[in-house]
């Protein structure tokens, strides 16, 4: 019978990965209609005013370490703060007298923005250039919020509902219906959506399909208007009414008021201070033979490609959750390969697997399977490629 080798030419890529853990101070900030920034630690321990607008603070947001604030009035007008307070200048998403309410980030750095005047939700590069309306015909939208899914979530204060969109803009409907003048809208860590009721001082909770999992809170509450999580899964309230903010655990439980003496705050965020770049690197180390040659047979079952990471430039043992997959680039029937069936989360046993006492990933590739070609195998972290190596089978 006729033996068939493959020959694997493997080139090394490496990819550096940046995360952002969690900081060590959070502070809390509040938007106040007469124009300040107020800032408190999570405790509630004032920390002074941060900034003063000349217009009305309303919906607030943080990226790294810049503070946005949405300027109601007089003119459609978001502006930037450094971490130290120092202005940034301002961005204005389209033509507008007013009505600039509620933003919010999605996964890729693109800020959106709600006009409740206009009905619109508009959308803002990176770097600040104004890509136009996301979704129009709404009804006063202000509080914004994106699942994992990147789908867009808004707050229809006319209307009480909470509609949903996809990533292209596409509408999916009503996601939440019965609220009462719905303005704040935040995720917790499980995925459940949250929704401040302005008209009834309640705090409303589903589930991620929609299921109505009812009223999560309403004692110490006063027309609520912006909410947020601390990475501890604690839910802060901006109280209009009162000029306060009210705190939750997340299993509901009352932790009481923390800051008092605001002036009716509209806006409401945690910014995670100072942020600390970890960056990850992976090196694929090319699959050997024991004569020391990277010549395979295609029908020998599994060759092992080995991973290591190295953590700001050091190798570590720190191994997070990662994948592996593999794609056809040449040769064959490109696409024949179901990349599905070759991604496999860790510590899922030989295929792919965490090698804690020799601080390595280990991914046993199945060549009898692939037949000739070339291929890319990847390991990825949070769904980014941090390292590649290439082969081909002949």
């Amino acid at each position: 019978m006729k033996t068939v080798f493959g020959r694997w030419a493997v080139r090394v890529l490496v990819v550096a990965f940046s995360v952002l853990p969690a900081a060590a101070e959070p502070v809390l900030f509040v938007a106040n209609a007469s124009g300040t920034i107020s800032q408190f630690t999570l405790a509630g321990v004032s920390l002074g005013t941060f900034a003063t607008i000349d217009g009305q603070a309303a919906g607030l947001a943080v990226r790294d370490q810049t503070l946005y604030v949405a300027d109601y009035e007089p003119g459609n007008i978001v502006r930037l703060y450094a971490a130290d307070g120092t202005s940034l200048g301002t961005l204005s998403p389209g033509a507008g007298v007013r009505g600039t309410s509620g933003l919010a980030f999605d996964a890729s750095g693109n800020l959106f923005v709600s006009d409740q005047l206009a009905n619109t939700i508009r959308k803002v590069s990176p770097g600040g250039v104004d890509l136009g309306i996301f979704a129009s015909n709404l009804g006063s939208p202000w509080g914004l919020a994106f699942d994992t899914g990147g789908n867009l979530y808004v707050a229809n204060r006319s209307g009480s509902v909470i509609t949903k969109y996809a990533p292209d803009g596409t509408s999916l409907g009503v996601f939440a219906a019965g609220l009462d003048q719905p303005i704040g809208v935040a995720f917790d860590a499980l995925g459940n959506l949250f929704v401040a009721n302005f008209g009834n001082s309640t705090i409303h909770a589903f589930s991620s399909t929609g299921v109505d999992l009812g009223i999560f809170a309403s004692a110490g509450l006063s027309h609520p208007t912006e909410i947020t999580f601390d990475s501890s899964g604690n839910l802060y309230v901006a109280n209009w009414g009162t000029g306060t903010v009210h705190m939750y655990a997340a299993n509901g439980s009352d932790l009481g008021t923390v800051v008092t003496g605001l002036a009716s705050p509209q806006g409401i965020a945690i910014r995670r201070d100072p942020v600390v770049h970890t960056v990850y690197s992976a090196t694929i180390q090319a699959p050997i033979n024991v004569n020391g040659s990277s010549v395979f047979n295609a029908n020998r079952g599994v060759v092992p490609v080995k991973f290591t990471l190295a953590l700001d430039g050091a190798q570590t043992c720190q191994l997070p959750a990662a994948t592996i997959s593999l794609l056809r680039t040449a040769g064959g029937t490109l696409g024949a390969i179901n990349e599905s069936d070759f991604v496999q989360a860790a510590d899922t046993g030989a295929t792919f697997r965490v090698d804690t006492a020799n601080c390595e990933y280990i991914y046993n590739v199945a060549s009898k399977s692939l037949g000739p070609g070339t291929y890319v195998a990847a390991i990825n972290i949070a769904n980014v490629a941090i390292g590649t190596a290439m082969f081909s089978l002949r």
